[in-house]
Parts: structure tokens; C-alpha cells; sequence
């Protein structure tokens, strides 16, 4: 998938024709998208830590660790291999149920990015109205939003309605599956909680819009706030299709592709992109080296536990 989007891409790219200028570059407006960055790493661990089942809550240290690792990975290695590690390497249990349900706290929270999602667009439909291209990313959205809903749902069902007799035929893998996955959307799968969740991914979408805006402003490109919103939104739920390390390629097609439907044809739009892009690279990286100095872990053994994990 990477492969043909990033082909797609730099083949419509005349690279000679960017201008990274960095002499003018404002110191505050890289301390602002650091400030925010941060800000959203820490809503994202509490919303995060939020899913997990009350008797499998992780300690918010080792959620805040675990998930700048996770970051990391997902830029060193391929197929967003991180966020499943992720899950697997902050449970402290080491029973199959444990690990099944850390694991489908990751998958829960992609659901609420697609929920965020899914209620930006009805906003921005609903303001800035619609053509039948919005109308269908509109529609894509909500399929998949419903989807997952249906699937935590029955999930959670299966586990609490299925005899003892009958989950013992299953694999074992399979029952530690539907036992530990079970456990963590029954966890959630309550109005208070739900309604927690949509709100903590919404301000998580708010603060990357807002990083967005920042960076706009370094390159010269005129980004609207609700724009900001939308964009951040969608690249959070685009480049979860596994892609190649830092997912390159994807990024750009999915931003490109975003600002050809907002109209934006500014000549810095695709400045504005690699920009942005490159600040998550720099950024997620920094944040896993300083989680591999904290945990005293090297590199060499932190993807051995993350080989390990896969």
C-alpha cells in the first residue's frame, strides 16, 4: 500500500520546485508545536489507560512510556507493528487473556479516532456543506465507525454469553482472545465512558489541529481552524493502513488528497505536508529515545522484545 502511494505521490512532485527555508524560521512557533505535542501525548495516555478494565489498568508512567516506544516503532519498523506491541508490552500479566485484552485497548482507541472523525466531517458537512466526495468519505466513515461498534458489541457478548464448555473446545489463543477482548470492551461499553472517550478524542483532535495551524504558519500556508481539524483527524485515521516504516508515502497521499478536496491549491500545500510530516518523524522519535534513556533499554533490545511480541 506504502509502495503504490508513495510512487503516486513523487511522481506528481517536483521536488526542485520546494523551498525549505529555515533562516526565518520562529523559535516560539517550534516551542508551540512542542508544547502541543506533548499536551497531546498526554491526552492520548489517558484516554489510552482509560479503556483498560479497572483490574488491568496499567500505572500511567508505564502507559506514557510504553506509548512513546510504540511511536517509535511504528517509525522504525513496518506495518504499524508498534501500536500492536504497544499493547503487548504494558500489560505486566503474562496470561494470554491479560495480553488479548491490553491489546484490544489499542484497537478501541482507533475506533474512537474513526468516531472522532466520523463527527467532524457531520460538523463540517453540516457548515461548509458538501459535495459528493465529502458525501462518500462521509459515508466511508460511518460504515466503519458502525463496524467496530458492532464488533466491540459482540465481542463483549460472546465472552460474557458463550458456556464454559463450549469457549474450552476453542484454541487456546482463540479463548484467551474472546476472554481478554470481552473484559476490555465490556470495559467501555457504558454511556459515561463512551461519552469520556469521544470527548478525550476530540480534544486530542483539537490539539493536533492546533499543531497543524503552527506549522502552517512556519511554511506560509493558509490553513483554516476547522480545516486543521479535519486534516489532523483524517491523517490520524489514514495512516493506520499499514504502511512502511514512518509510514512515508501514505502520509503524503492522504494529505494531499485531503487538501485537493478542501480546494487548497496554495503553492505551499505541499510544503506544508513533508513539513508537518517530518516534525511527526523528528518528534516520535525523540520521545522514543528518551523512553529507551528513562527505561535504560538500548535499541537492539527493545526491538528484540518487540520481535518477541510480534
Amino acid at each position: 500500500m506504502s509502495f503504490f502511494a508513495t510512487v503516486a505521490v513523487w511522481s506528481v512532485i517536483d521536488l526542485g520546485s520546494l523551498d525549505f527555508d529555515t533562516s526565518d524560521l520562529e523559535i516560539e512557533l517550534v516551542l508551540a508545536a512542542l508544547f502541543l505535542s506533548l499536551s497531546n501525548l498526554v491526552l492520548s495516555v489517558v484516554r489510552w489507560r482509560m479503556i483498560f478494565d479497572p483490574t488491568d489498568r496499567p500505572s500511567f508512567s508505564a502507559c506514557l512510556l510504553t506509548y512513546c516506544m510504540s511511536t517509535f516503532a511504528n517509525i522504525v519498523v513496518p506495518f504499524r507493528g508498534g501500536d500492536i506491541a504497544r499493547g503487548y508490552l504494558v500489560s505486566t500479566r503474562r496470561d494470554l487473556p491479560a495480553k488479548a485484552a491490553a491489546v484490544t485497548t489499542v484497537g478501541i482507541e482507533k475506533l474512537f479516532d474513526l468516531i472522532a472523525l466520523l463527527i467532524l466531517l457531520v460538523l463540517w458537512t453540516s457548515v461548509m456543506g458538501s459535495d459528493h466526495r465529502m458525501l462518500t468519505l462521509v459515508v466511508m466513515v460511518a460504515f466503519f465507525s458502525a463496524s467496530g461498534l458492532a464488533v466491540l458489541v459482540a465481542l463483549h457478548i460472546r465472552s460474557t454469553k458463550q458456556s464454559p464448555t463450549t469457549l474450552n473446545r476453542l484454541p487456546s489463543w482463540i479463548r484467551a482472545f474472546q476472554e481478554g477482548g470481552g473484559r476490555a470492551s465490556g470495559a467501555v461499553l457504558n454511556a459515561r465512558t463512551i461519552l469520556s472517550l469521544a470527548t478525550l478524542s476530540l480534544a486530542i483532535r483539537g490539539t493536533d489541529a492546533l499543531i497543524y495551524l503552527t506549522i502552517a504558519t512556519m511554511v506560509g500556508f493558509p490553513l483554516s481552524a476547522f480545516k486543521a481539524l479535519i486534516f489532523g483527524a483524517a491523517i490520524g485515521v489514514a495512516v493506520l493502513i499499514p504502511a512502511s516504516p514512518g509510514y512515508i508515502g501514505t502520509y503524503e497521499a492522504a494529505g494531499l488528497a485531503l487538501l485537493l478536496l478542501f480546494g487548497s491549491t496554495d503553492e505551499n500545500a505541499l510544503k506544508f505536508i513533508i513539513s508537518s510530516h517530518l516534525w511527526q518523524l523528528i518528534y516520535g522519535i525523540s520521545i522514543g529515545i528518551g523512553a529507551l534513556v528513562i527505561m535504560r533499554k538500548s535499541l537492539r533490545s527493545f526491538l528484540a522484545t518487540y520481535k518477541k511480541s510480534g
